[in-house]
């Protein structure tokens, strides 16, 4: 910003016979009041300036206050969100191990032992349908189709699917027919009726 100085006025020592001139005098005294209103203005300048120093200074410092603010809201922002991302990264390695705890613990059965309770669950429905007597109907020519994972850490073993992976297309099936046996009831004259499974 642009400054003026106002000129300086210097007095000049008069003899008495420049004391007894009026020109002299009335110019000396034109002068003096030019000084004079020249350094007003300067004066009236300087106070405008350091007028509108003030009323910038105050600006700059409304927006200092608010940039403060700003900040301090900024980093609350921050904190919040760092305890957030925290208490949601705690809350995946939960659910990480939850499902790494579910495919180490996953159903598993060796394919032997299936076999085996296929076998034992139909013959134990056939001795029991037999047992009932007269027309019952016995399980017969049973098919399954497992569809599971294949785990071999321990032996062949078959595992259960995970949720993820279960549609139509990998659901395991069983399909059987079933057969009519009738018991033919043997006639003994000393013991009486004994039944035949058919």
């Amino acid at each position: 910003m642009a400054t003026t100085t106002p000129p300086r006025f210097k007095p000049v020592p008069l003899n008495e016979q420049q004391l007894r001139d009026p020109q002299m005098l009335r110019a000396r005294l034109d002068e003096a009041s030019a000084a004079v209103v020249t350094r007003d203005t300067v004066i009236a300048e300087r106070d405008a300036q350091l007028a509108q120093l003030v009323k910038d200074l105050a600006a700059a410092s409304a927006q200092s206050k608010a940039l403060l603010e700003t900040i301090t809201t900024h980093e609350v922002t921050i904190k919040a969100n760092s305890a957030q991302i925290a208490e949601l990264s705690n809350t995946n390695r939960a659910l990480q191990a939850q499902l790494d705890k579910l495919t180490v613990n996953r159903p598993k059965i060796a394919v032997d032992d299936l076999v085996r309770q296929f076998s034992s669950g139909i013959e134990k429905l056939n001795t029991e349908a037999r047992k009932i007597g007269g027309s019952t109907m016995l399980v017969d020519n049973l098919e399954v189709e497992i569809k599971g994972g294949i785990d071999v850490t321990a032996g062949l073993r078959i595992t259960q699917l995970p949720e993820s992976a279960i549609n139509a297309e990998s659901v395991s099936t069983m399909r059987f027919t079933l057969r009519p046996s009738t018991v033919i009831r043997m006639v003994d004259d000393d013991d009486g009726a004994q039944p035949a499974p058919g």
